[in-house]
């Protein structure tokens, strides 16, 4: 029976899990155990050899090579021929992946950054490429510091620092297209941790995966929880966090409010995994990204967000599609394809759940008949709320009434 693989620490630094980036210098003197990351991360060796799996791949790294690791991809040191030692930048995956099509405008353009970096996990660079890469590192260390010897400095969420690892990313890019090798090729079990991390914004199943890499529904489940200690809808939990940062940035949704919109069973689920996920509670959060982005002057697909903040915030008006779209000018088509990539469902699905669950709410906390719970959520007919009841709960509003009732807690 195989080991669980040991899930990495999702802090950026060990003092201060706040830095968008954080810098260090690490040895490898023999094979390690696998380990999945939840950060990425940038190696550049300066010394050594070694045989290194990646994603189920085993390439050859020595001097002058770059390891390019995204978050919850695996890593095994196999063999280490000569002492590694290398320089290390752990950066914040999802903040500089909304920055680089932000700064580059791509946001409308088919562009995937994870699709480009996976492609190269290991890039070779001659002498002069060695040198511009030590100098980008260099300029990185300078203004956050190394952290095995200087934890905090000033410099950790500074603009200038924000352009560096910008830099480092895209000469990553750069190089990898122009080494003229064949892209890394795809794998079995190690690629579903990223396969899942990479389509969250796509409503993902066992199913699913199963098709796309040939494995049964029980037998990734099964290679999940074995590899990671959680189920598959655990797992979903913990990536689903990443969504979450960005609401929490771009809206002013309360807990509650985010939960229901993310999926998580409910506020306090939803704090308690984004509190181990990232290292600190939601209120600092906001606190935190707030002053990141003013000191950077950048803000990414905000008006996304706040489509679907005002739609759950006035689901009881007589929206429609179009109305949603003329407010915040754009067509219905890319309405929903916004609400589709954020909340994985078009405009009338997003509208009748909310209000189905706002139903609920009054059905169990009230005494109100059907109809006046219909018409306060925004329907015009008892006949409507029934229609969607039975739709996204399988039964009438009267028989969810009767089951429900004296456990009225959750819907609070």
């Amino acid at each position: 029976m195989k080991k669980r693989i040991q899930i990495q620490s999702p802090f950026r630094a060990m003092q201060s899990p706040r830095r968008v980036c954080c810098c260090n210098m690490e040895l490898i003197e023999g094979p390690t155990r696998p380990l999945i990351h939840q950060e990425a991360r940038v190696w550049f060796i300066e010394s050594g050899m070694a045989r290194v799996r990646i994603q189920g791949q085993i390439h050859e790294i020595q001097a002058g090579h770059v390891v390019s690791v995204l978050p919850w991809q695996i890593t095994e040191v196999l063999e280490v021929q000569e002492c590694l030692r290398y320089r290390l930048v752990m950066y914040n995956y999802e903040y500089f992946n909304h920055l680089v099509k932000a700064l580059y405008h791509v946001e409308h353009e088919p562009f995937s950054l994870t699709e480009l970096l996976e492609r190269y996990p290991v890039t070779a660079m001659g002498k002069e490429q060695a040198r511009d890469f030590a100098q980008i590192f260099d300029r990185i260390q300078e203004e956050c510091g190394t952290e095995c010897l200087l934890p905090d400095t000033r410099g950790w969420q500074s603009p200038y620092l924000v352009n560096q690892v910008v830099s480092l990313i895209l000469e990553i890019i750069r190089r990898g297209e122009n080494q003229g090798t064949d892209p890394a090729a795809g794998t079995s079990e190690s690629g579903i941790f990223a396969y899942i991390y990479g389509h969250l914004n796509e409503k993902i199943t066992l199913k699913q995966l199963s098709l796309l890499f040939y494995m049964s529904e029980s037998a990734i489940g099964d290679y999940i929880t074995r590899t990671t200690g959680l189920s598959f809808f655990d797992l979903l939990n913990e990536m689903r966090v990443v969504r979450a940062i960005d609401f929490l940035a771009f809206t002013d949704l309360r807990l509650e409010e985010l939960a229901e919109i993310l999926g998580f069973v409910d506020g306090a689920h939803m704090s308690r995994v984004f509190l181990e996920r990232v290292g600190m509670n939601i209120s600092e959060y906001r606190k935190v990204y707030d002053l990141v982005t003013d000191l950077c002057g950048i803000r990414t697909d905000e008006k996304n967000y706040r489509i679907v903040a005002w739609i759950y915030r006035n689901y009881a008006e007589p929206l429609t599609a179009g109305k949603v779209a003329e407010e915040f000018q754009v067509s219905v088509r890319e309405l929903n394809r916004i609400l589709r990539y954020f909340v994985e469902a078009n405009f009338s699905d997003f509208l009748n759940r909310v209000r189905v669950n706002r139903a609920s709410c009054l059905l169990l906390t009230t005494g109100k008949s059907i109809l006046e719970t219909a018409v306060e959520v925004g329907y015009a007919s008892e006949k409507t709320l029934t229609r969607n009841f039975l739709k996204h709960r399988t039964m009438t509003p009267e028989q969810f009434r009767r089951q429900n009732l004296g456990n009225s807690s959750r819907w609070n």
